[in-house]
């Protein structure tokens, strides 16, 4: 009901007959779920990209709307699922940078346990999603989530990645202090592909 915006009733009248058909199952008086993956899928497949794209983005704005923000961290990966995958459509900048956070958010979870190929996915989508000018208009957050995205790319093995990343941030890092955290990751990264000696020289 959160994401169609209308009473149960009205939902449960909606889907009556697809679940007569048993097409749908009724978990609960709100919750339904589809009575196969090949239903789903066929169902998925008739709406348009476009369409696609823009469902994602008002679930994911809807989501974030009604879920308290002190139940948010432990809904974070299911509001982006949707967020995520509309992102292209997002274009206030206050949005995007809105999303960008709760991406940095999702990443540092994921980081904590250990998911490191979904947490540099998470970085990666927040620095998608900065404006052109982050550096200058939010510089601590711009360089908290390039560190992190480069930290991530070395734990994932996308050294190279790493390394793009790392040029990003020497050439905008505004003090040698600032760019400590990627030298870290740099020595780490060499050091674990057996580099040592240019891993000194990092």
């Amino acid at each position: 009901s959160i994401l169609s915006e209308k009473p149960e009733k009205d939902i449960e009248g909606d889907l009556s007959e697809a679940v007569e058909d048993r097409l749908i199952i009724p978990l609960s008086s709100n919750i339904f779920t589809f009575s196969h993956d090949r239903i789903q899928q066929g169902a998925y497949g008739l709406i348009t990209d476009d369409n696609r794209s823009a469902g994602h983005l008002r679930a994911g704005r809807l989501l974030l709307a009604a879920i308290p923000e002190a139940k948010r961290e432990e809904n974070l990966f299911t509001i982006l699922d949707q967020f995520n995958k509309g992102k292209d459509l997002i274009t206030s900048a206050e949005e995007r940078e809105s999303v960008a956070k709760l991406n940095h958010q999702a990443g540092l979870k994921a980081k904590e346990s250990a998911a490191f190929a979904p947490a540099y996915q998470f970085f990666r989508t927040g620095l998608d999603l900065l404006s052109e000018d982050s550096w200058q208009s939010r510089y601590e957050f711009t360089l908290a989530i390039h560190n992190d995205a480069a930290e991530a790319a070395y734990l994932s093995g996308d050294h190279e990645g790493m390394e793009r990343l790392g040029e990003i941030i020497l050439k905008n890092a505004r003090n040698t202090t600032d760019k400590v955290p990627f030298y870290i990751s740099r020595i780490n990264s060499r050091s674990s592909q057996g580099r040592f000696r240019e891993a000194l020289d990092a």
